[in-house]
């Protein structure tokens, strides 16, 4: 029996055998030419070939995951774009005599190793090996091949150095019982794919495909951060064991399906969804929730190339308020920077983003876009019985609020003008940062609830980026945000103002208790795990 360790992305059991992908070797056979002009063609020729072939994961994301894998492509189809990337390659090619090919790696490289060296923002540098694959894909389409894909025959344990986004949309999922991996990270765009559908997954697996070999049986314990080949009999009954009660666990959350959430004391609490596309819009009503507590708006922006239209935006969002049949949505106004960029926007981006221009500064920056948004959800919220909800992120100044009122008079002065039907959604605020939750009490007096943003208020107010791989918030206690939050709590009990939560720190069970305790009565989490949590709230 052979144990290798790695870092669990994404919880879960599978026992199968092992599929090893290893990676494709790409040759330059040619690095110089004599005819610069013949090799800025080849170079154009092979960038449509890679923009097309890109353009056919774009419309498959769509289908099957909705805005965040589109919004991987669509980026991949703004980098093949990128003025700098195009004048860096043709500059080699004409000034230093290069073929296409060496031009292109010399220069993907060049961008692989920048993104690479950011360690102090980790989920930026997990973006390296998305620039990898972009590189390998110009080069194989000026060689006239393709990329490698995954192409198990069995439902198998897949075993990789690294995978990307086109991996995921491009295997059988039916063949897939799980990943290991030797690099990768919780913040790639291929662990976030496979949490959202529940796939287990190991990152940091060091050396597995030396240690492995296709067909070899192997059991993926994630949960417990090992891949284990040929395990004993005793190994065997014990991940089965671990296989039946993962499945009846499933099964069992199924009964919690149609009843309220409902604490030991008969106390009952909402659990809303958050969300980002109407395919997850789908997924938590299919998995009971009783609204949707967020939905995170600048999704729309980042899975296009283009900056959609008031009336695109409005088809959508009358679309999510179709879905919920009634049930509270609420929709957050678009909270692009941080890492969260549009590149077709004239952007400057900042040292530290997620302190930067970034939720309603980046709205007061481009007021005409926030208007847009405004209608658009004004629209949509005609459409239901009341329950379209709206809020505004990154909050920290009063004026803020009074620019805010200010552009929703003008939005419905407009609208009137217009003849356009409209209804004014419920106004709420995220308390994300520390200045919006000591100043709680005025907000709440011009807002009809707050929502407690939990991941960005705790790295504002333990001063650490919570992407950092040096500095965790794991490794702090609680109380400093317990105080945080039951004060906006009790804010909300004097004015009469209803206090939701969203965020991480609301998705751990260890944490939820003391989250109830402190007066909060609904809850979003994310749509797979409603019924779970719906469970451990009432066994609590």
């Amino acid at each position: 029996m052979i144990q290798i360790e790695g870092i669990c992305g994404c919880e879960g059991v599978a026992r199968g055998p092992i599929y090893v992908f290893d990676d494709q070797i790409i040759e330059i056979e040619n690095k110089m030419s004599k005819n610069p002009r013949s090799e800025i063609q080849r170079f154009w020729n092979a960038k449509e070939k890679a923009k097309e072939q890109i353009t056919e994961l774009l419309s498959l994301s769509n289908d099957d995951a909705g805005s965040f894998g589109a919004s991987i492509f669509e980026a991949y189809l703004v980098y093949l774009d990128d003025i700098r990337l195009k004048n860096d390659i043709e500059s080699m090619i004409i000034n230093d005599g290069m073929s296409a090919e060496y031009a292109v790696q010399l220069t993907g490289q060049k961008y692989i190793d920048f993104v690479a060296g950011l360690e102090d923002n980790p989920r930026i540098q997990a973006r390296a090996i998305d620039l990898m694959e972009l590189q390998n894909r110009l080069l194989l389409c000026l060689q006239g091949d393709e990329l490698s894909v995954l192409n198990p025959t069995e439902p198998s344990i897949i075993v990789a150095k690294d995978l990307t986004a086109t991996h995921f949309f491009s295997v059988d999922r039916s063949k897939v019982l799980g990943y290991v991996l030797e690099e990768g990270s919780y913040n790639s765009h291929f662990a976030i794919l496979a949490r959202s559908y529940g796939i287990p997954i190991i990152f940091n697996a060091k050396d597995a495909r030396s240690k492995v070999e296709d067909g070899q049986n192997g059991a993926l314990y994630a949960t417990e951060d090992e891949l284990i080949i040929d395990p004993t009999d005793e190994k065997i009954e014990e991940i089965e064991e671990a296989i039946k009660r993962e499945e009846l666990e499933k099964a069992k959350l199924q009964e919690f399906k149609g009843h309220d959430t409902l604490t030991h004391a008969g106390e009952r609490i909402i659990l809303y969804a958050n969300v980002s596309s109407l395919e997850e819009v789908d997924t938590a009503m299919k998995n009971d929730a009783e609204g949707i507590g967020l939905f995170r708006t600048e999704y729309i922006y980042l899975s296009q190339n283009k900056l959609p239209t008031q009336e695109e935006q409005y088809r959508i969002y009358r679309e999510a308020v179709k879905k919920v049949d009634g049930k509270i949505i609420v929709f957050r106004t678009a909270d692009i920077g941080g890492d969260k960029q549009a590149p077709y926007l004239d952007f400057n981006p900042s040292i530290n983003p997620s302190m930067g221009s970034r939720g309603i500064r980046f709205s007061m920056s481009f007021k005409n876009i926030f208007k847009d948004q405004l209608k658009a959800i004004y629209r949509a919220a005609y459409h239901g019985n009341g329950n379209v909800n709206i809020m505004y992120p990154m909050i920290s100044r009063m004026d803020e609020i009074d620019w805010i009122e200010g552009i929703t008079k003008e939005v419905v002065e407009e609208l009137e003008k217009d003849s356009i039907h409209y209804k004014v959604p419920d106004q709420g605020v995220v308390i994300e940062t520390p200045a919006a939750a000591l100043l709680a009490d005025e907000i709440a007096d011009r807002m009809d609830f707050l929502s407690i943003g939990s991941n960005d208020l705790s790295q504002f107010l333990y001063a650490i980026d919570r992407m950092s791989q040096n500095v965790s918030l794991e490794d702090y206690d609680d109380e400093a945000i317990k105080r945080v939050i039951k004060h906006i709590v009790s804010v909300g009990e004097e004015k009469g103002v209803p206090i939701g939560l969203c965020g991480d720190i609301s998705n751990k069970p260890k944490t939820i208790r003391w989250i109830l305790d402190a007066g909060i009565k609904g809850i979003s989490v994310q749509p797979r795990q409603i019924l779970l949590f719906r469970k451990y709230i009432r066994e609590m």
